[in-house]
């Protein structure tokens, strides 16, 4: 068994059976994208003895779980018609990984206002695997994620949208964050998490009662007197604080 990256050693003997010592031309076969260390193009073997072939492959880090061939092909030199192969089973192994990175970051949380985000999961391991998506928020936050099961192959990527609704009554000011957390079926202990803090903003004016501003009400009066003189006439009330 092997994982992805390794490197791999298989022996492989060559019998020669026959009454003559012979010279035994090799041919090594590997899956596709694999790479060896170099193996000799002929064995010398005297009658009746056995030769050694080392082989030495490196499994590639991008190689899917699953059953590999290699193929050593042996033909004698005095006679071609006599030849024969012997096959070495590399089985990697599942090496679950996946990344996430955000595909929109949600905007700063505002009292009332519904916010909208989405991540990019991605499958960096060598085997299909399945994904659950869960984002934490406030108490009395409501959060809805689509979809919140994935399945992906080795090397694939989908977007997950997710919205927030903040509560018309949250505080201005209040501290909040929002926690996305994916986690691989396969491995449930292999998670990662995207995290983004803020402070609420003020509601948007139409949530707020009233006016945004104090009203006061004024009245200016302008009259002259006898002599010609301008006299003016300045009143005014509201709801002004410290008046």
């Amino acid at each position: 068994m092997a994982n992805p990256g390794d490197i791999v050693t298989h022996v492989f003997q060559v019998f020669n059976r026959g009454t003559q010592d012979d010279v035994y031309q090799l041919t090594l076969t590997l899956p596709e994208g694999w790479t060896s260390l170099p193996v000799p193009a002929s064995l010398s073997v005297g009658a009746g003895e056995v030769g050694v072939v080392f082989v030495n492959v490196t499994v590639p880090r991008a190689a899917p779980a699953g059953d590999y061939q290699l193929v050593l092909q042996v033909a004698s030199s005095g006679d071609p018609a006599v030849r024969a192969q012997a096959t070495a089973i590399v089985k990697v192994q599942p090496c679950w990984d996946f990344r996430i990175d955000w595909g929109k970051q949600p905007p700063r949380a505002q009292a009332g206002k519904e916010l909208s985000g989405a991540l990019r999961v991605t499958n960096t391991g060598n085997a299909p695997d399945q994904y659950t998506v869960e984002v934490s928020v406030s108490t009395g936050w409501e959060a809805h994620v689509y979809p919140s099961l994935l399945d992906l192959s080795p090397g694939e990527t989908r977007t997950v949208e997710f919205t927030i609704q903040v509560p018309a009554t949250a505080s201005s000011g209040t501290n909040y964050a929002i926690v996305v957390t994916v986690t691989s079926t396969r491995a449930p202990t292999l998670s990662r998490t995207l995290s983004i803090t803020g402070r609420v903003a003020p509601p948007p004016p139409e949530l707020v009662g009233g006016s945004l501003f104090p009203e006061w009400t004024v009245s200016l009066t302008l009259s002259m007197d006898k002599s010609g003189s301008p006299e003016f006439g300045f009143r005014g009330w509201g709801d002004i604080e410290g008046f």
